[in-house]
């Protein structure tokens, strides 16, 4: 199982308001948001750096909205 928040693919930036409320957008689909935190399989699903894991954990758990 995977989690959004994880994949190098995902992208918090695009939509900031969604991002907030706990959706990212996936880079690899047209137009999609997931929740960063489901679980779920994934076969596109590669993991991204650890420093920017770190970073959207800390980002998510501390954000305002």
């Amino acid at each position: 199982m995977t989690q959004c928040i994880e994949c190098k693919f995902l992208d918090l930036q695009k939509s900031k308001d969604m991002s907030r409320h706990g959706f990212g957008f996936c880079t690899l689909t047209a137009a999609t948001f997931y929740s960063l935190h489901k679980k779920h399989d994934c076969n596109k699903f590669q993991i991204g750096e650890k420093s920017k894991i770190d970073a959207r954990i800390e980002w998510f758990e501390n954000r305002k909205g």
